[in-house]
């Protein structure tokens, strides 16, 4: 990885953060990959790897990647980290964002279409049909 350009390690940074892959994540980061960087919709490796379902991953960016600092960053549909875990179902790392972050129940984002449809965190979980998760967001102040 390390005769890549700068472009070039990022796109392999964000693509195995999409796939759940904490190795090929490690080698992108290694080789010079920027953990900043973002898709043409504005995500984040650590969204990627929220909605990837990989919890090692998500821990892996924001402790040792330095992600951590912007949990709460939207992407052009002003959706979260959290917000793409929540939709995914995974009560796992939204615990984690949540509790080791600080990461904002309170956002909400949209989706494009004919009409414009806004969606909050607890939106999301009941959207993936997780009641535990469901009932952990309400605890939490989600609406």
């Amino acid at each position: 990885m390390s005769k890549m350009n700068k472009e070039e390690l990022n796109k392999k940074l964000l693509d195995a953060a999409g796939k759940g892959d904490l190795e090929g994540v490690k080698k992108a980061l290694k080789a010079g990959a920027d953990v900043a960087t973002v898709t043409v919709n504005r995500q984040t490796a650590l969204m990627r790897a929220a909605s990837s379902g990989n919890l090692k991953l998500v821990k892996y960016l924001a402790e040792e990647g330095g992600a951590g600092a912007d949990i709460d960053v939207p992407d052009d549909s002003y959706w979260t980290a959290l917000m793409w875990a929540a939709c995914k179902g995974n009560l796992e790392i939204v615990k984690y964002l949540l509790g080791k972050w600080g990461a904002s129940v309170a956002i909400e984002g949209f989706t494009y279409g004919q009409d414009e449809v806004r969606w909050s965190v607890l939106k999301c979980a009941i959207a993936s049909g997780n009641i535990k998760l469901v009932k952990y967001l309400k605890d939490k102040g989600a609406r």
